[in-house]
């Protein structure tokens, strides 16, 4: 028996091993081990006890009974947790302290599928009260995860962001949710921001997501008596925020632009179909230049291409931003070809060059109708003169492929500064593989690979190559990626890709593995090679 103790001891002295363990043991788990191995409840309880749901907390709490969910409500299966408020108890919270002071993470309603319901607020304000400091006193993060903002039980959470919320509070994010288009929340998002703020002034990340359950979102209607938006100056530390596109209004737009320490920004739609920014925003807004000073990183989620279009055109927004990245919808009825070149060529790229500071772009082009997802032309000479003039160090583009070759752009020089390149929509045989190795930082590229041919470069492009010594190390291709069933040409390209790429290490992807791309990978290893016959 002592034996196996030490080897427990052993075994949960490696920090690397409890990390992993902790991912597949539940809060409710910790609880019953206690009563089995003292040794290995003390090493996980920190870790695993760091995120937990209020269905695995607040039943800690004696004289609480949990009623499992008997019949689906409007917004899905509830749980009732019933606090008792009439009984007296000894030391009613004495388990629930002992694990209180290591949450850091507390989630309410585990998934979209299940409500957690709290009967006996009290027994919490009470306590609340009594000790004259937070039931969590270390909590960092609140989450919402499930459709809590229903009309009927909206109120609810304002209880939850009083009751637990802390100085120490960083993050708070949630799922809003209206039932049908007819019904709007009879209270203000601006409600939650004005207690969250008395609780919790330092926080630095609000998240308002729409729940995957809910016909439509749209923050800007949640409002009470004043604009959800006038209630940010409150959080003068606040970093991300994330809302609905519908929202931005232009005296929105002005409130944001004086949060001084907002560096992340994320809009997504404000109806499940409508795609747009908000259609009373102005084409021209004119914001202090002083705007969005801190903003870094720009998301915006399925927007249209006038509504891209329309933020990459208000310059305060985006003049200090590094990061942009971006789901943009083209309709069905834009659905051309024609259509895509001329929008991305002179609408989109030509607004990057009011965003000066951007080294990071990431842009997934998304098409309404099935089948009609293709690559994008990026030849023009538009896109290579804005390109070469952004010192741009990752690049992510899909459903976009590049034009190269002779005619096409010259990627070492339009691209010489990425370190990183995805273009999971560029079908890149072996010749066109080495136009993208004369791009002389990259250190990862990702395109869909079609190594079912051969191809030797020229005595002179070889000798380039060997001079660059381009850092790649990982060549990643993509599902669709081919490669020939002839060894003999496996290995052919595996040299080749050597003397494209001398520090490459491996060729990966999503693809099912089998022995040509094992040879591939066999010949890689082996090491350098002179050029192929």
């Amino acid at each position: 028996m002592q034996d196996v103790r030490c080897g427990t001891e052993k075994v949960f002295s490696i920090p690397e091993l409890v990390g992993l363990v902790s991912e597949f043991v539940e809060p409710g788990d910790i609880v019953r081990l206690s009563r089995v191995c003292q040794h290995t409840f003390t090493v996980l309880v920190p870790t695993v006890w760091q995120r937990v749901n209020a269905n695995h907390l607040l039943p800690l709490i004696k004289a609480t009974t949990v009623r499992e969910p008997e019949e689906c409500t409007p917004i899905g299966p509830v749980q009732e947790i019933i606090l008792d408020e009439v009984t007296d108890v000894t030391d009613r919270f004495q388990r629930f302290n002992f694990y209180a002071p290591y949450v850091k993470t507390l989630e309410i309603h585990p998934d979209d599928e299940l409500v957690c319901s709290v009967k006996g607020w009290s027994v919490l304000t009470d306590e609340l009260q009594a000790r004259g400091r937070p039931l969590l006193p270390n909590l960092e993060a609140l989450r919402f995860l499930s459709s809590e903002i229903f009309v009927p039980r909206a109120p609810s959470a304002v209880v939850w962001i009083a009751t637990f919320a802390t100085d120490t509070l960083r993050v708070l994010s949630m799922r809003l949710c209206y039932p049908d288009a007819s019904m709007r929340l009879s209270f203000g998002i601006s409600m939650f921001l004005e207690v969250l703020a008395k609780r919790s002034p330092h926080v630095q990340a609000l998240s308002f997501y729409p729940s995957k359950n809910c016909n439509q979102f749209d923050i800007s209607t949640s409002t009470f008596l004043d604009p959800w938006y006038t209630r940010l100056g409150l959080f003068q530390s606040l970093r991300s925020l994330s809302f609905s596109s519908a929202a931005l209004s232009l005296p929105c737009f002005l409130a944001l632009g004086q949060l001084p320490c907002l560096a992340s920004l994320e809009f997504f739609p404000g109806y499940f179909a409508r795609y747009t920014l908000a259609a009373d925003l102005d084409d021209n807004v004119n914001l202090p230049e002083s705007s969005f000073s801190a903003l870094r990183q720009l998301s915006l989620i399925h927007v249209s291409p006038r509504g891209m279009a329309k933020a990459l055109s208000i310059r305060p927004l985006v003049q200090h931003i590094t990061t942009l990245k971006a789901k943009i919808l083209f309709y069905w009825y834009d659905n051309t070809i024609h259509r895509h070149d001329n929008w991305v060529t002179s609408q989109f790229f030509a607004r990057l060059d009011n965003v000066p500071c951007l080294s990071n772009l990431q842009i997934e082009f998304e098409f309404s109708v099935s089948g009609s997802r293709v690559g994008l032309d990026m030849g023009e000479h538009i896109v290579p003169d804005i390109l070469a003039r952004l010192l741009l160090n990752m690049v992510k583009l899909s459903n976009v492929y590049l034009r190269t070759g002779p005619l096409g752009m010259d990627l070492g020089t339009v691209l010489s500064n990425v370190t990183r390149l995805e273009l999971p929509a560029q079908y890149a045989s072996l010749q066109e593989l080495s136009y993208f190795a004369f791009m002389p930082n990259l250190r990862h590229l990702e395109v869909t690979l079609n190594l079912a041919t051969t191809y030797s470069p020229g005595l002179a492009d070889i000798q380039i190559f060997l001079s660059l010594q381009v850092p790649l190390s990982v060549l990643w291709g993509t599902g669709l990626s081919e490669i020939s069933t002839d060894d003999t040409v496996v290995v052919h390209n595996a040299r080749v890709l050597r003397l494209l790429w001398p520090n490459i290490q491996r060729v990966a992807g999503d693809w099912v593995d089998n022995r040509e791309w094992q040879l591939l990978a066999q010949t890689l290893a082996i090491g350098r090679f002179s050029s192929p016959a």
